[in-house]
């Protein structure tokens, strides 16, 4: 499988204005400090994300309503998924239990202002598609990432 569903809702709390991640948590409720999170009461399947645990670029998609916004993103080997309560997108290429995405080409702070708006909406659903659209061979942009699809 090379796609992958992540299903939220918003969350009155919600301030997209993280510069380095978006994350979605399973969490019902956040405090006003969760900058990062973009959605809560998140469902996925972790076994439909194991894609992510190779050396794919991928889109991710983030549809509220009739507004949507895409981020290009790379998977890892590196990656592990240990901590099923929540996903993590890095702009950068630090990698914890929660990481599904690197060097990312946006954060939270990145997304319109119309969509951040929206994710504050508590009966706002938040569907975030994630699907394979490429592979490269190099891990780090340091090494000069090469594409290959």
């Amino acid at each position: 499988m090379s796609s992958a569903i992540v299903n939220a809702f918003g969350h009155r709390n919600i301030a997209a204005k993280h510069c380095n991640t978006i994350e979605f948590t399973k969490d019902f409720e956040i405090g006003r400090k969760a900058d990062c999170i973009c959605g809560v009461s998140a469902q996925f399947d972790v076994k439909k994300l194991e894609f992510l645990k190779a050396k794919v670029k991928v889109e991710i998609t983030i549809k509220a309503g009739a507004i949507s916004e895409k981020i290009i993103a790379y998977g890892s080997p590196k990656l592990s998924f240990r901590n099923p309560n929540g996903i993590i997108i890095r702009k950068s290429n630090a990698i914890n239990s929660k990481t599904i995405a690197i060097y990312a080409d946006k954060s939270a702070k990145d997304l319109s202002r119309e969509l951040a708006e929206k994710l504050k909406d508590p009966e706002q659903e938040i569907l975030v598609e994630i699907k394979k659209i490429g592979e490269y061979d190099k891990l780090d942009f340091y090494e000069g990432l090469k594409l290959i699809n």
